[in-house]
């Protein structure tokens, strides 16, 4: 029972035999699926040199059997048949029997980001087919392929081209483009400010982006930011798409140093590279000031009270000098508030209009001419006559003039702000108030004692001149309800006509002459506020007096 062929040790040593058999076995088969998982067919080589690697053989060359497939294994030794059988006809192939095809939809790229970015962008390569193909890939050129093992990275825009391989070979090539970079800057932007206030400054930025290049995309603009601190900070809080920003909330008569950040669709930033400076208003400006800024000519002003108050709608800055803020009334004064002399006399009214007015005995006879204007500082308003020249007149338009100069009579518009008040500009002070604001170099001239000549230059003055082609109710009045025009406090032509400020037929501003005994005119006083008279911008826009 111990030692027969069936006995009991034979049994346990057969038994022995088949289990270590069997763990043989299943290492051969597992060396043989990792050789067909390292190569698509893996030759009987491929196989005989797995079998070495996993230690199943110790010697290639005589421990497989090329004819019969037999294997000869290590310690314990056996011979294992059958598991080469597959590669014993063709002993394997190098190569399969034909190369990848390429078809459309085979490869796909997918791209990370897909918006435009000032960054690389990441191309992942993936197949569509069955078969255990390789990737390779190429990028900008098909002259450099590379397996593919991982995203690849594109540093600029341009072409991926992506193929499929195997042992046989490889498949015509996909494309794939990346043309979403941009690593271009935009152009330095302008900056122009719009608006000054004590408390607040509007500015406004301008750019391109960058042409377009081979490599970078142009990914257009996308907004704006601003700082008010040479970039110490910037304002909104987020890009925004409108150029113009207000910084509000600050301190009055503070400069400021004002960039602009330009940003485009793909994060690149460009930024001012020198700042502007700018200085908010002061809470008060002075005549200096005003002289400085002739954009404030014409702007309203209140708080200024005066006897004849209800006479005047509204005060408008009509001239400055380094001294003193000369105020108009913005319409001709209503008959009833026509002040009346010292003698009782006022100009009559006219029939023709609503507000207009004219001369008579009756008041021109109260008056001498020139010799009644003794008050250097009105002389001063028609100074090239009085100090210049030294005319003097009697005539029947200086005994008007006379009038409307008198600044006791005149004193009903002028208030405890106020030094004097008088009927109406000087020709001088009219066009030194529409040089100043609108740039122009119109000249005037005392010719003689009864008149002054005005124009565009010298060689071409008149005593008719159109000084604008669009009306500014500041120096004509467009509507023809109230007067025709108003009355210049200054000699026309002719020993008995005056200087008017109207329209003609084309609605063009008009400076002309007109007899002062006959109606159409209109009166709008001019008040010469005091020297220490400050004023602060409202909330309206226009100015109150402190």
């Amino acid at each position: 029972m111990l030692t027969g062929e069936n006995g009991i040790i034979a049994k346990a040593r057969e038994a022995k035999e088949k289990t270590e058999i069997a763990a043989w076995e299943e290492r051969i088969d597992l060396a043989i699926i990792e050789a067909e998982g390292e190569k698509r067919n893996p030759t009987l080589e491929d196989v005989i040199d797995k079998l070495y690697d996993n230690d199943i053989i110790d010697d290639k060359e005589n421990d497989v059997n090329r004819e019969t497939g037999a294997i000869t294994t290590n310690e314990p030794e056996y011979v294992i048949e059958g598991k080469l059988d597959d590669y014993l006809d063709n002993q394997g192939s190098t190569e399969p029997e034909e190369p990848p095809v390429y078809e459309e939809g085979d490869i796909i790229f997918s791209y990370n980001p897909q918006e435009m970015t000032n960054k690389d962008v990441e191309v992942t390569i993936t197949k569509n087919v069955e078969e255990n193909y390789t990737i390779e890939y190429s990028k900008y050129n098909t002259n450099n392929w590379e397996e593919y093992v991982s995203p690849v990275i594109m540093e600029k825009n341009g072409a991926i081209y992506a193929r499929l391989k195997n042992n046989a070979g490889v498949s015509n090539y996909a494309t794939g483009n990346v043309t979403n970079i941009d690593k271009l800057p935009p152009n330095e932007p302008t900056v122009q400010i719009i608006s000054v206030t004590k408390n607040s400054i509007t500015v406004k930025g301008e750019a391109t982006d960058q042409t377009a290049t081979e490599e970078y995309a142009n990914s257009g603009i996308q907004g704006y930011r601003f700082s008010k601190d040479n970039g110490e900070s910037w304002e909104p809080s987020a890009v925004q798409a409108n150029g113009s920003y207000t910084f509000f909330s600050l301190t009055e008569d503070t400069e400021y140093q004002i960039k602009v950040k330009v940003i485009d669709n793909a994060g690149n930033e460009t930024i001012t590279e020198d700042s502007t400076s700018q200085k908010t208003e002061s809470g008060e400006i002075t005549a200096g000031d005003i002289e400085n800024n002739s954009s404030i000519f014409g702007s309203e002003v209140v708080g200024y009270e005066c006897t004849n108050s209800a006479a005047v709608n509204k005060w408008l800055i009509f001239y400055a000098d380094s001294n003193n803020i000369y105020l108009i009334s913005d319409d001709y004064i209503p008959y009833e508030y026509i002040p009346t002399n010292s003698k009782g006399h006022k100009p009559s009214k006219g029939g023709s209009y609503e507000r207009d007015i004219y001369f008579t005995n009756d008041i021109l006879n109260d008056y001498i001419g020139s010799s009644d204007i003794k008050d250097d500082r009105i002389k001063a308003l028609n100074n090239d006559y009085f100090n210049i020249k030294g005319y003097s007149s009697t005539n029947s338009n200086m005994k008007a003039i006379a009038y409307l100069l008198d600044t006791e009579t005149c004193e009903v518009f002028a208030g405890s702000k106020a030094e004097y008040a008088i009927g109406g500009p000087s020709i001088e002070l009219f066009l030194k108030s529409y040089n100043k604001k609108y740039g122009t170099n119109y000249v005037t001239e005392a010719k003689d004692e009864g008149e002054y000549d005005f124009g565009a230059d010298s060689s071409s003055m008149s005593t008719n001149f159109i000084f604008s082609n669009t009306i500014d109710p500041l120096y004509s009045k467009s509507s023809l309800n109230s007067a025709t025009a108003y009355l210049l406090t200054s000699t026309g032509g002719g020993t008995d006509s005056m200087i008017q400020s109207g329209i003609n037929s084309n609605s063009c501003g008009l400076l002309s002459i007109k007899p002062c005994f006959m109606s159409g005119y209109g009166i709008r006083p001019i008040v010469c506020l005091k020297s220490d008279t400050k004023l602060e911008k409202n909330s309206n826009g226009g100015y109150i007096i402190k």
